[in-house]
């Protein structure tokens, strides 16, 4: 067995000469080699539902098989592997089960295994030695196929093999401050799977986060701060390349979460300075997902009843413009890398703190968030806008604290469902008085003041208050869920503490003001 530990990262073809003459590598040792692989799985996929990959490459005159665990990670790969020779393009079965992959290896999955995906790269390798450290720098370019499909691989590999994870970083961000680069989020196999089953080019929403009762609190933090990258990584090339608004949508989604596990982990990551600093650029970045997404919620609600006004289409594009420079721009590669860095090697993982159970911190913090959405959820009516927009965004953030401890909470899943149905409605309602209050600012700054369509924009205020009140009466009913079947009964309030108002009934708010509704497609 061997771990690999490497960077992965996507760039384009036609920049190949230019790493080439690129002043760190010039004068390294360097090897080309055309590589043909087959990717193995059984046709329901149950080797890449136990965690591993199995290839088969030639290269040269050579033949590896390679067995690989499935790492869940972002730019970063710290995976386990075995390689062993073989005779011919086809696993070797013997060879396999002296790796875990002999459990899963039973005589009928081995007589279904087939060779689902073909890869065909030209590679060239760097080897980068200063003494100390010894790290391959790798480019391959070529193609994937599978059935009828195929799928370009031009790819950017830093592979530390001997030497300080330091000292990756540090080579990483030399090649970038010259070379256009994109954090990738998926393995060759991962790419190679999503192509056989026909996902690549899809939309994807947040995938699971697996925390384990173990974890200490900076595997746990670092866990769920990748995942975000990765569900924003997985959506921007269809933001770049189609403008799709829903990619948009999920991209703003990926960040929105990130912002709030740095939010809930703030205990134990708020006494490094980097972190504040991430935390603002975070912030920046985001404002410009928020400003083109506002636009297109608004624009979704008007294309349902006729055209949208032509001024509004070109401030849309023009902001989708300006999204995109900055997502190619080096600033967001720096930003991006000091993330990656900073969650594997920052200082932050070295305090006392870090190292602790991450489970009871958790708990802890949502308890906290859930005592402080208590003391103003019961007098939703009475807020202003201003107010009922930072609720919404602790609601939000609870949300997300939620799902990301989803794999810790197993054991109440009825009363999890029910809560989780809540927590939607509510998060929906506000998000829609949210929407009016945007759409007034588009129409105030943009179309001087006037409605296109009124009567299809405009909903009341109150009846989406009521039912606001009534889906937070629902999660008081529901919760804690995360504290155990016997606390989340007895945690429950008295029916005295909020009364709640059935068949849409409220009492009066302050004012009965009308707005647009610009659709729920923009919350995540």
């Amino acid at each position: 067995m061997q771990r690999e530990l490497e960077l992965k990262f996507e760039i384009a073809a036609r920049d190949a000469e230019r790493l080439a003459r690129h002043p760190v590598l010039a004068w390294s040792p360097v090897s080309e080699q055309h590589q043909e692989s087959l990717y193995f799985d059984t046709p329901k996929r149950k080797l890449r539902r136990a965690g591993y990959t199995i290839r088969v490459r030639r290269s040269g005159k050579g033949v590896t098989q390679t067995i690989k665990s499935q790492g869940k990670s972002a730019g970063v790969f710290d995976r386990s592997e075995w390689e062993a020779p073989v005779r011919r393009m086809r696993p070797d079965f013997n060879a396999a089960r002296l790796t875990p992959l002999a459990d899963v290896l039973t005589e009928r999955t081995e007589k279904r295994l087939q060779p689902l995906v073909r890869m065909d790269i030209e590679r060239t390798t760097w080897a980068f030695d200063d003494g100390p450290s010894l790290i391959e720098v790798t480019a391959d370019y070529g193609v994937l196929k599978a059935g009828g499909a195929e799928q370009a691989i031009n790819e950017l590999e830093v592979e530390l093999k001997r030497g300080s994870e330091s000292a990756l970083f540090d080579l990483t961000e030399e090649i970038a401050r010259h070379l256009p680069l994109r954090l990738n989020v998926r393995s060759k196999a991962d790419q190679a799977f999503a192509l056989a089953d026909g996902r690549l080019g899809r939309v994807r929403k947040a995938p699971r986060i697996d925390l384990s009762a173990g974890m200490n609190i900076a595997d746990g933090f670092a866990a769920i701060a990748l995942s975000c990258l990765k569900h924003f990584r997985l959506n921007e090339p269809l933001l770049v390349d189609q403008h799709l608004p829903e990619a948009l949508h999920q991209a703003r989604v990926a960040m929105r979460r990130l912002r709030s596990a740095f939010n809930l982990f703030r205990p134990i990551l708020g006494h490094d300075p980097e972190y504040e600093r991430l935390r603002k650029l975070l912030r920046r970045f985001n404002r410009r997902l928020g400003s083109a997404r506002n636009l297109d919620v608004f624009l979704e609600r008007l294309r349902e009843d006729g055209p949208e006004p032509p001024q509004l289409l070109h401030l849309r594009d023009e902001r989708y413009a300006r999204l995109i420079v900055a997502l190619d721009s080096r600033r967001f590669l720096r930003m991006m890398l000091r993330i990656v860095r900073w969650l594997h090697i920052g200082d932050w993982r070295e305090r006392p703190e870090a190292k602790l159970p991450l489970e009871a911190f958790l708990d802890g913090r949502i308890d906290e968030q859930w005592a402080k959405l208590n003391l103003v959820g019961v007098h939703l009516a009475s807020l202003d806008d201003e107010r009922l927009h930072r609720f919404r965004i602790e609601i939000k953030n609870f949300r997300y604290s939620l799902e990301f401890a989803r794999s810790l909470h197993q054991e109440n899943r009825a009363c999890r469902k029910s809560f989780g149905a809540a927590i939607e409605e509510l998060q929906d309602q506000l998000g829609l008085l949210n929407d009016m209050v945007i759409a007034r600012r588009i129409v105030r700054k943009h179309l001087d003041g006037v409605w296109p369509r009124p009567r299809t924009l405009e909903v009341e205020r109150d009846p989406l208050l009521a039912k606001a009140e009534n889906s937070f009466a629902r999660l008081l009913e529901f919760g804690p869920y995360w504290q155990g079947p016997a606390t989340a009964l007895a945690a429950k309030p008295p029916a005295a503490a909020f009364a709640r108002r059935r068949g849409g009934s409220v009492r009066p708010a302050a004012s009965r003001r009308r707005a647009p509704r610009s659709g729920g497609s923009a919350r995540g």
